[in-house]
């Protein structure tokens, strides 16, 4: 027998085969009179364990199923409607399951992986360094500091990990103008700032225009003007601290006040919605429907503890603002 004949044979066996488990499956009997149908013919001789091969594949021949493609689109057609049927009565589980189970189509993006929402940026567009930055980089800035307030890594180690993905081509030189931002001549920022300020306004496309230095510069600048706005820094020599945070809905104004035995903390808010404080020793919470003061106390905060505060609106589930709130001994204010 030929090549031809034995690859012809060999579909022929798979074909056959597959019929007799879809006609078992099925519990149908075969029907001998349905004349030239392949699968009718293949699934009634396959009835019958006495049948040679031979005899098989001579019917084959003689009924003219086709050239081997036919029989292999066939073949796949079948197994594929087989499939389908199967999985349909009967679908398979994942590993972990012990049942079928249904799960959403789609599945919706936690808030904590949300970018930070135009509701939160409206405010460090009011401030002189971080208004001259473009928002998707401000953007960038807002979500990193508020991860890096609560940090007691140093100054510098902090602007750099905040602005590092914004400059991944000049990375070596972060540390050294990390280092200039933090001079003490410049603390304040107001002499840098200044300069830097001056020469990007000088540029006509601003920012974008600026080379990678002043860009560096700027973005650290703005960096160290954010972080101060979302650090509350309470002690028995200035127990009192606040601050208002700008939204379309209206202005956030947080309180912060410690007794040396309480720490108290009141936000108002301009619409409903919820504050949470949280930290080693401390998880509460407090939310209202509507526009009002909420409050929160930790009796004997921990002394150099960095709290997350956490500010929430009705705004569609968007991501909270989180204010780092700290209590410190007075000597190290």
């Amino acid at each position: 027998m030929n090549s031809e004949s034995e690859n012809l044979k060999r579909l022929l066996l798979e074909f056959l085969t597959f019929d007799r488990s879809a006609s078992s499956t099925s519990g149908r009997e075969p029907n001998p009179s349905t004349g030239s149908n392949p699968s009718a013919v293949c699934a009634s001789e396959v009835g019958s364990d006495t049948v040679p091969f031979e005899l098989l594949f001579e019917t084959g021949q003689s009924l003219n199923f086709g050239d081997k493609t036919t029989v292999q689109d066939r073949f796949h057609t079948l197994l594929k409607h087989r499939f389908q049927t199967e999985f349909a009565n009967r679908p398979p589980l994942f590993p972990w399951e012990a049942e079928v189970r249904e799960y959403p189509a789609e599945i919706s993006m936690p808030a904590f992986a949300q970018p930070i929402s135009r509701l939160w940026i409206e405010n460090p567009l009011r401030f002189s360094i971080s208004s001259k930055l473009p928002e998707t980089v401000l953007q960038c800035l807002l979500d990193r500091c508020q991860n890096m307030a609560q940090s007691t890594q140093k100054q510098g180690v902090k602007l750099v990990q905040i602005v590092e993905s914004l400059f991944p081509e000049s990375l070596d030189a972060l540390e050294p103008i990390a280092n200039i931002v933090l001079t003490p001549a410049y603390r304040s920022g107001s002499a840098l700032a200044e300069a830097t300020l001056q020469e990007v306004e000088n540029l006509a496309g601003g920012y974008d225009q600026a080379t990678p230095e002043q860009q560096i510069a700027l973005t650290m600048l703005a960096s160290i003007e954010i972080m101060s706005a979302l650090a509350l820094t309470v002690s028995t020599a200035e127990p009192t601290i606040s601050r208002d945070w700008v939204t379309p809905q209206g202005v956030v104004h947080v309180e912060v006040n410690y007794t040396g035995a309480v720490l108290i903390i009141n936000a108002t808010m301009p619409t409903g919605g919820r504050v949470q404080l949280v930290g080693s020793d401390a998880d509460s919470q407090s939310s209202r429907p509507e526009a009002g003061i909420l409050t929160l106390a930790q009796t004997a905060p921990v002394i150099g503890s960095a709290y997350s505060l956490e500010v929430s609106l009705d705004d569609d589930g968007q991501r909270p603002l989180r204010f780092s709130v700290m209590v410190i001994e007075p000597s190290e204010g």
